[in-house]
């Protein structure tokens, strides 16, 4: 390991947290203690790149939002299968130096890593980060994801306690800021003198109707202070264009609004 520029893993799976920050340290430093057996320690420099490979594509490693030592790809399959695949990596070697000592590099050092955050972000990171999102996390997700596929409100402006109860209070008010805030970075709405803003908030969601084909669109209101959500964090572009056509090729059933009290006994809230 001390003496080689790659350290691969094959059928990696990786779900304790001290072997992945193990990892990062490692990916990061410059500096490695080298500990031989009857002799004394040694720190020598490090440039070891990992590569891990896995066909679990969304659990062979713990990684979040903060994330950026991370460049996931997903390869794809081969068209067929090749038997002399490794003599033909053999008699490539000398063409690829050859081609590694003559290129002009494509991009700049932006980062300790080199590469920015967003030059190594891939749809396989975020697959591999909202995999490993708590329950609480997923939850809310699915949760504000339902509110703007069926509302075309660009924000939603709802209190802790609106949406622990719109997930039949499973978790706290309180940890739900947390989660919100640490995982989809949202933020309280705060007035001109950047305090946090307490306003009537207004939480809809589609009541179907069992063998009818209309719904019901009901509300709660309730004063506190408001988590915002925003349309952009929750859906894609391709999301909201193809549900805006959905829309004006379907006509919808006629609808009917109910608005709840926070102390209304059929509220769920």
């Amino acid at each position: 390991m001390y003496t080689r520029l790659i350290i691969a893993c094959e059928e990696s799976f990786i779900e304790k947290k001290t072997v992945v920050e193990k990892i990062k340290a490692l990916s990061t430093g410059d500096k490695i203690v080298m500990n031989q057996k009857q002799r004394d320690h040694v720190e020598i420099d490090f440039f070891g790149k990992f590569v891990l490979a896995s066909n679990n594509e969304n659990s062979f490693i713990i990684a979040g939002k903060k994330d950026i030592r991370y460049w996931v790809r997903k390869i794809p399959l081969p068209a067929g299968d090749r038997v002399n695949l490794l003599t033909e990596m053999i008699d490539e070697i000398p063409h690829f130096l050859h081609y590694l000592n003559r290129r002009e590099m494509y991009s700049g050092k932006k980062s300790r890593m080199w590469f920015s955050a967003n030059d190594i972000h891939t749809e396989a990171l975020t697959k591999l980060i909202e995999y490993n999102l708590p329950k609480a996390a997923k939850e809310v997700r699915e949760l504000i994801r339902q509110f703007f596929i069926e509302f075309e409100d660009a924000e939603l402006h709802i209190t802790a306690k609106q949406l622990a109860a719109a997930l039949n209070n499973r978790h706290e008010s309180f940890n739900l800021i947390g989660v919100c805030e640490e995982h989809f970075g949202v933020k309280f709405l705060l007035d001109n003198k950047g305090e946090k803003n307490v306003k009537t908030c207004t939480y809809k969601w589609r009541d179907y109707m069992e063998g009818r084909d209309n719904y019901e669109v009901r509300k709660n209101k309730r004063i506190g202070q408001a988590l915002v959500f925003r349309r952009e964090d929750f859906l894609s572009d391709y999301e909201t264009k193809t549900r805006h056509t959905s829309l004006s090729a379907t006509s919808l059933p006629e609808q009917a609004e109910i608005d709840f009290s926070e102390n209304d006994k059929v509220c769920p809230f």
